[in-house]
């Protein structure tokens, strides 16, 4: 095994070739449904592209809390990234987290994990001014919004799952998610 496909395979706990088949998979499905040639392979390589973003991402998170880890840091913020943020990211952002928890990701996920100073816990909110902020676009785009996180209670919309190869997955709540438990054995 190849130095690339053992650290793809430590990534997601799934063998880089499995992985990398699937935008095949996805062009011959597409065919197999009727889709002409240039649409199948538009598909394949959507599917090609969103796994090598995460896989970008995964080695990303990873990497950042063994060097914070070693460089002794207990709590991180994400870093949102210079373009545009979704929402998901935006109000995660405002929040600490543990450096021994893995920062959850999801697909397209572009932030960055950032130790913050200091072993002392800064309080589960960071960014306030980030949060309001946030709120009042919901406000806005919505028609409601409650800074006290009770209407829309953002823990019980904006939520982490396990996903079986990604690990920590932010997540909206009402999103389907297919867990392992769901896939035929």
């Amino acid at each position: 095994m190849c130095a690339t496909s053992a650290v793809a395979e430590q990534l997601r706990g799934v063998p880089a070739a499995q992985v990398y088949e699937r935008p095949i998979v996805q062009v011959r499905t597409a065919l197999s449904r009727g889709h002409d040639l240039a649409d199948a392979v538009r598909q394949g390589r959507t599917r090609l592209l969103s796994i090598t973003e995460t896989d970008l991402q995964l080695a990303r998170t990873h990497a950042a809390r063994g060097a914070m880890e070693r460089g002794g840091a207990k709590f991180f913020r994400r870093r949102l990234s210079s373009g545009k943020n979704c929402a998901l990211c935006t109000i995660a952002s405002t929040q600490r987290y543990r450096v021994a928890e893995l920062m959850p990701i999801h697909p397209g996920c572009h932030c960055k994990p950032e130790p913050l100073p200091g072993n002392r816990d800064p309080g589960q909110v960071i960014d306030e001014q980030l949060l309001k902020d946030a709120h009042a676009a919901i406000a806005r785009d919505l028609g409601a919004s409650d800074s006290g996180g009770r209407a829309p209670d953002y823990r019980q919309v904006i939520i982490t799952r396990q996903h079986g190869e990604y690990g920590p997955l932010l997540a909206v709540r009402r999103h389907e998610f297919t867990a392992k438990r769901d896939l035929p054995s």
